[in-house]
């Protein structure tokens, strides 16, 4: 786990900025219909995957997105871990503002 004293100038804002994009993106996607093959539904899970975890000022953050997809459904999952506690998008959102 990576750890920093600032976003500033880190890899990780970007990918926090992508993860809240792909939130607003998937928040509905269960009314999807999903690819219909199963090496599309495979590739539409890959590449819509989202792992970050990084410490910053002694503070541990845990962001997860998954995107799974069934023969008929899509399903989106995310999880916002800061320290012990679970939190929801915003978190993601105030960090952002805090450091852009």
């Amino acid at each position: 786990m990576k750890q920093y004293k600032t976003l500033k100038r880190s890899k990780v804002l970007p990918l926090l900025i992508q993860f809240v994009e792909r939130h607003i993106n998937f928040k509905n996607c269960y009314f999807w219909s999903p690819p219909s093959n199963a090496s599309g539904r495979r590739r539409m899970e890959d590449n819509n995957t989202l792992k970050i975890s990084f410490n910053l000022g002694g503070v541990s953050y845990s962001f997860t997105q998954e995107v799974r997809c069934s023969c008929q459904n899509v399903y989106y999952s995310s999880s916002i871990d800061v320290g012990e506690k679970t939190k929801d998008i915003r978190a993601v959102k105030k960090l952002i503002a805090l450091y852009s």
